[in-house]
């Protein structure tokens, strides 16, 4: 391991340097027809101009031997160089790609951001729920779209206007302005997830998924706890909003098991309720919320049909008999953090997983998708309407 002598803030919000991903959100009723408005902006500075940390988005490719202007590369990028320098951002060819970097003192201005997902056709000014249904937390991701009342098994990927994808490119230069260091690794220290609205949820349900040369993981950025976790991809769900789980009116009234699961249930006649009287109904945690957080009847809590049947559960766990429960699995950031020297202060940079290593050109890559998990239990409609924040911050150590 080499000797770390100190160690600055690429990004980092309590240096006025940013990303953050403000949103709003609106829908009505079923998680399915959820929607989250968004807006994002990007600031950035480095601590030493001696020691600038660039970031920069991947805007398609350019051998400027071959396409020397930018008139000449038509459907190499999407962002004119006009539009660059209107941002005050600069343009570099480097490996075969064309990066928009931004300065120490002017960052990536909101509207940069905005236009880039624009002009890739990701979403801008809205996120909706999507899924990745089981999977672990290494491994590439596939997004797919929310179900309607009855798909209990959604096979169609999700438009990619319904979330962000962001191509991220770092540079460490040293001592002189053409220097850009190698094999320096670049690590997401924190991803702070806030809820501008109080007593929302909704940031619980955001996922970041990163993908760089050398691995792929998911971080669920909301859990404090742990090093790694899960969401439950599979269960019953109430999605035309009836207060009732939905059910099969072609196949005796049977109740839709929606989602990724292994096994076969059987089925009995609804025994929990009295048919002549629906008032009397209780509500049925079957999906195990954590009724503190959530107590209202939504998409995840709600009542049976008097004439339904049922899947056989477990009398007290709730849980259907003979089926196993998709998971999509995920890293906290406990569980990719390096820890920290505490004399000091310096990263181990033989702990936790980096966000992207810089390769002999002194370039790192890492591809930042942000989406909602729709079987988050905080993806309800009591959460139409609420505001989060969305704050990345990255490390480097100086050799």
């Amino acid at each position: 391991m080499k000797n770390i002598k100190s160690r600055f803030i690429v990004i980092g919000m309590a240096l006025t340097t940013a990303v953050a991903f403000f949103a709003s959100t609106a829908g009505t009723l079923a998680w399915y027809a959820y929607s989250t408005r968004s807006t994002l902006s990007f600031t950035g500075t480095s601590i030493r101009k001696s020691e600038l940390i660039h970031v920069g988005l991947v805007d398609g490719e350019w051998d400027p031997e071959q396409f020397p202007g930018d008139e000449d590369r038509p459907g190499t990028h999407k962002i004119t160089d006009a539009e660059v320098e209107s941002f005050g951002l600069t343009r570099e060819a480097i490996n075969g790609k064309s990066i928009i970097w931004t300065t120490s003192s002017t960052g990536f201005p909101q509207e940069a951001i905005k236009l880039y997902l624009n002009r890739y056709n990701y979403a801008y000014n809205f996120l909706s729920p999507v899924s990745s249904k089981t999977r672990e937390a290494q491994g590439s991701l596939t997004l797919y779209k929310s179900p309607g009342y009855g798909e209990t098994n959604v096979t169609g990927t999700a438009d990619k206007g319904q979330y962000v994808c962001l191509p991220f490119a770092f540079k460490a230069i040293g001592d002189r302005p053409d220097e850009y260091l190698k094999n320096k690794k670049v690590w997401l220290v924190d991803a702070e997830v806030l809820t501008q609205t109080e007593g929302k949820r909704v940031n619980e349900a955001v996922r970041l998924h990163v993908k760089n040369p050398n691995e792929e993981f998911l971080i669920n950025p909301s859990i404090t706890s742990g090093t790694t976790g899960y969401t439950t991809v599979a269960g019953m769900l109430d999605l035309d909003g009836d207060g009732t789980y939905d059910y099969d009116l072609s196949n005796d009234n049977k109740e839709y098991i929606y989602g990724s699961y292994t096994g076969t249930p059987t089925y009995e006649v609804n025994p929990y309720v009295v048919p002549q009287n629906p008032e009397e109904y209780l509500p049925d945690n079957v999906n195990h919320l954590d009724l503190v957080k959530f107590p209202d009847l939504s998409t995840f809590y709600a009542k049976h049909n008097g004439g339904s049947i049922l899947p056989v559960m477990g009398l007290e766990d709730r849980y259907i008999t003979g089926v196993t429960y998709g998971q999509a699995n995920y890293y906290t950031l406990a569980g990719i953090k390096p820890k920290v020297d505490t004399e000091t202060g310096d990263l181990d940079e033989d702990t936790g997983k980096p966000l992207t290593i810089t390769d002999d050109y002194g370039i790192g890559l890492a591809t930042l998708t942000v989406y909602l998990e729709g079987w988050d239990h905080s993806v309800v409609n009591a959460e139409i309407g609420s505001v989060f924040n969305l704050g990345l911050t990255f490390e480097i150590n100086k050799v």
